[in-house]
């Protein structure tokens, strides 16, 4: 090597060396590049993509001072073969030729969460995303060649949401092992694991599966206002004066866009259902109706959309109440509105709701309409009109029809008062859908305070009375709940974590799927069941810890049989329909 080749100092620091392979021994300064065709042995490169075996011993390392092990100081590991320090940033020259094929060791790949284009990956936590990544990839192959006829073997999914025959097979998270067979778009067989013979299909090895998912409880026309309808104090009554000052900007271009976002999200996530209610008070409220029918028309073969007229108690009392009725009736919506009639002091107040609901039940019972309002949404043990809703509801028979949203104030009343209105509502047969992330956010708020309270009605007290539960997302990006996606899991999630339903979690997955399907009343049961449609959610998790412990964001979402190419839409999009509609 001729004497100019190198005429700077010797550099110490590891830019000079990483990724190039090195001898085991001390390297000279004059030979410390290896020539550009030099080419690393097999070995050292192995654990990069392959698990499997002890890291970094016996091999050829990136240490100056050589050795067969790696050089240890203060208990961090050396460099390791070749390697880049894990999620260290890589010299934009070479970024784009770590050592081996790029997409080898450096985050490019779509199909792995978090890539970050320039940072060297973790050799091992590579290999795990790989190797995640490539069985769902593998699953998803599969189905898509069964074009609609084949078996899913080795699944493992809720038994509350299986055939009654089945319930012994339930392990003690309330699964139960089983294959599933598909033809012409619907559930044949589901049988004990191992017992279906013949057919093509994959084996899940215990990967879940889930009925798709019903969202019982939404607000499709508030959805994504939050950017310029902020709820200034994070209160309830906050929250109702920002969307009150924001229903001057609705039109219903931008009213269309931003429910429509909101459908694909849900589509994306596994859900087969939604709920949705609508302001019906104001100047908006027809043009707000309008465009959610058109919608639900748009959706009916993706998403199954049901809308609630959310009025004023006093509407139903009004000169017009019976036009409102009848329009809802033959656009095949659901009555609804919120129990509490404001501006009067409570013995007035409470006198006047008892004639409103009166006359609410009555048109119900004259249309043959479902009922779903909203009850007690406060911390406030006096809040107990859900005792009054269940009386009508047993009195006109519309047990089955009626459901009731939020009642929190269950949770802070006397148990006495509690345990006598929760009598009422199983023997009148009406539902209860809880909403965790909306009211875990709301209730029990002051500024500068940490809330006392949870602002969850008591779940497992509603679930043992034999009374029908559901969970739902509500709120999602308004002045109600900032956050939010229409993920029917993370509503599961938090309601397992902060109800304390971890103890029965898998017989809790009915209240997502099972339940809000039932009291929806439209096609598909949300259970697995023969003859059910084949729309169900498969995940890579083996147990509920595992399932709940990640957002399951790369889930597969199964619809009449056949797996969906979708994934939740960029929230660009919606920035881009929003511009197109003339309103940020």
């Amino acid at each position: 090597m001729a004497g100019g080749l190198l005429s700077h100092p010797v550099e110490h620091h590891r830019r000079p060396e990483q990724r190039r392979p090195q001898p085991a021994r001390p390297v000279p300064a004059l030979r410390r590049h290896a020539w550009p065709d030099a080419a690393p042995a097999a070995h050292s490169v192995g654990h990069a993509v392959l698990s499997g075996g002890r890291a970094h011993l016996g091999r050829a390392v990136v240490d100056r001072r050589g050795g067969r092990r790696v050089r240890r100081r203060g208990g961090r590991p050396g460099l390791g073969p070749g390697l880049s320090h894990p999620r260290g940033r890589l010299p934009v020259e070479d970024a784009a030729h770590v050592r081996g094929p790029a997409d080898d060791f450096l985050h490019r790949g779509t199909d792995l969460p978090g890539d970050l284009v320039g940072v060297a990956a973790h050799p091992a936590a590579l290999a795990r995303k790989r190797h995640g990544a490539r069985i769902l990839k593998t699953l998803a192959a599969e189905l898509e060649r069964a074009a609609g006829a084949y078996v899913l073997r080795g699944a493992r999914a809720p038994a509350a949401l299986l055939p009654a025959a089945l319930a012994g097979l339930a392990d003690a998270q309330g699964l139960a092992d089983v294959d599933l067979a598909v033809e012409g778009g619907r559930l044949g067989a589901v049988a004990p694991a191992g017992t279906l013979q013949g057919g093509a299909g994959p084996i899940l090895a215990g990967r879940q599966v889930w009925p798709a998912f019903h969202d019982l409880h939404t607000h499709l026309d508030k959805t994504h206002t939050l950017a310029r309808a902020p709820n200034d104090d994070g209160t309830l009554l906050g929250a109702v004066k920002a969307v009150m000052a924001d229903h001057a900007r609705w039109r219903p271009a931008e009213l269309e866009a931003r429910a429509d976002f909101a459908l694909r999200c849900a589509w994306a996530h596994g859900t087969a259902g939604l709920r949705t209610h609508l302001d019906a008070a104001g100047p908006q409220a027809r043009m707000a109706w309008d465009v959610m029918l058109g919608l639900r028309e748009r959706w009916r073969h993706r998403v199954r959309v049901q809308m609630v007229a959310m009025a004023p108690m006093e509407t139903y009392l009004g000169d017009g109440a019976e036009d409102f009725v009848r329009r809802v009736a033959e656009t095949g919506g659901v009555l609804g509105g919120v129990t509490r009639v404001p501006g009067l002091a409570p013995p007035a107040a409470r006198q006047r709701l008892g004639l409103a609901l009166d006359a609410l039940f009555d048109w119900a019972v004259r249309y043959g309409l479902d009922v779903d309002l909203h009850v007690d949404e406060s911390c406030e043990p006096e809040a107990d009109s859900l005792l009054e809703v269940a009386r009508r509801t047993q009195a006109r028979g519309l047990g089955g029809r009626v459901v009731c949203g939020h009642c929190c104030s269950l949770a802070v009343q006397e148990d006495e008062t509690r345990e006598r209105v929760l009598d009422a509502c199983r023997d009148a047969g009406l539902a209860i859908v809880s909403l965790p992330l909306v009211n875990l956010f709301l209730q029990d708020r002051k500024a500068g305070r940490t809330p006392r309270l949870r602002g969850l009605p008591p779940l497992q007290e509603i679930s043992a009375r034999g009374i029908a539960v559901a969970l739902s997302s509500d709120n999602c990006a308004d002045a109600f709940h900032a956050y939010g996606d229409y993920d029917m899991l993370e509503v599961f999630r938090e309601a397992v974590r902060n109800g304390h339903l971890d103890r029965h979690a898998g017989r809790w997955s009915a209240s997502v799927t099972a339940i809000p399907a039932a009291r929806m009343r439209q096609a598909g049961s949300g259970r697995l069941e023969p003859g059910e449609p084949a729309d169900f959610v498969i995940f890579d998790a083996r147990g509920i810890p595992q399932l709940l412990a990640r957002p399951q964001s790369d889930r597969l979402v199964v619809r009449d049989g056949r797996l969906l190419a979708v994934s939740p839409p960029s929230f660009d999009e919606l920035d881009a329909a929003l511009a197109r509609a003339g309103l940020e």
